[in-house]
Formats: C-alpha cells, sequence, structure tokens
C-alpha cells in the first residue's frame, strides 16, 4: 500500500501542546505545535498546508 502522511498542525490550534515527532521523514519538522499556521512556517512549507491552516 501507499504511505498516508497526516500533519497534526491543520487540524491542531494554539491551545494544542507541542511535541516531538518521531516520524523519521526527512520533511518534518521535529516538532508538531498547534501554531505552526505563523507567516515564516506558512512561506517555508507553501503548497504543503491545508487551506485552513494558510488562511489563519
Amino acid at each position: 500500500g501507499e504511505e498516508i502522511t497526516l500533519d497534526y498542525a491543520t487540524y491542531h490550534d494554539e491551545r494544542m501542546r507541542g511535541f516531538e515527532c518521531d516520524c523519521g521523514s526527512a520533511e518534518c519538522r521535529g516538532i508538531v505545535r498547534g501554531d505552526d499556521y505563523l507567516l515564516d512556517v506558512v512561506a517555508r512549507y507553501e503548497g504543503h498546508l491545508s487551506e485552513h491552516v494558510a488562511r489563519r
């Protein structure tokens, strides 16, 4: 089967407590936070965020 990827930041908000990700992907940010919609993050990951997160 194909690998399914999920970005917790696309459906959690800034109240979410951050945690380290251990997925091992080269594309991983390493720490998952609920405030990944910040402008610098949006710019860095343009095209890889859900529309909901990019609009916030």
